[in-house]
């Protein structure tokens, strides 16, 4: 995530080019990602499982978006898990940062866990029902498959892509949440500063309506 993002009140998540897929049947050797979010188990070279050294990424992101700065600066901080807590961090804050930032992987919270820790359910009655987001399903909106088609994307078949879980999926599923966020705030297009840019405010503008979502919005606190 870089921590310069736009005025406009959007997170850019970036790299997703340097992910990985996985099995919970095998350990990866695959080494992804960059240098700050990355696992401990990751800079040594060891072979690891995908949604542990995730945690600690989700960890690295929690500090960046809380403090504005990353919690390690170099391999040799995260390799001795030296990170700066602030003073104003709450205890339950403190406690969840510790139980992801674990060198031994086997001893780092779970996703699982983490979404039922007190801190990241303040504010709310319970947890999340589910941990992953549901997703729309394939060819629901003919409108924007046809529109990705003539950006001329490199997939031959660009519903099978989808369905693989390519980066035509992660892009297909985006920009529907994006298109929601247009039709529920209009405005975003006069502040969109890439006109030419075929995924931007302006240019999906031309495929509203587009159907409502509801969104489950976290104050960090």
């Amino acid at each position: 995530m870089p921590l310069d993002n736009d005025s406009i009140g959007e997170i850019k998540i970036i790299d997703f080019g340097l992910s990985n897929s996985y099995s919970s049947k095998e350990l990866l050797t695959t080494c992804c990602g960059t240098t700050q979010y990355a696992a401990p188990e990751l800079l040594q070279g060891k072979k690891y499982f995908g949604p542990n050294v995730d945690v600690w990424s989700l960890g690295v992101l929690l500090y960046s978006l809380i403090v504005g700065d990353f919690p390690f600066h170099s391999a040799m901080d995260t390799l001795g898990c030296n990170y700066h807590i602030p003073s104003y961090f709450s205890s339950p804050l403190r406690n969840l940062l510790q139980s992801i930032f674990e060198i031994d992987p086997k001893n780092r919270i779970t996703i699982r866990k983490l979404f039922r820790h007190p801190w990241v359910n303040k504010g709310f009655f319970s947890p999340p029902k589910q941990i992953s987001p549901t997703l729309s399903p394939v060819g629901e909106n003919v409108k924007l498959i046809n529109y990705l088609k003539k950006q001329n994307l490199g997939y031959d078949n660009l519903e099978s892509s989808i369905l693989e879980l390519t980066s035509a999926s992660t892009m297909y599923h985006l920009t529907q949440q994006k298109l929601s966020r247009l039709s529920q705030h209009p405005d975003l297009v006069s502040t969109q500063t890439s006109p030419s840019d075929p995924l931007s405010y302006t240019s999906l503008s031309s495929l509203l309506p587009f159907p409502r979502t509801e969104e489950r919005t976290c104050v960090i606190c």
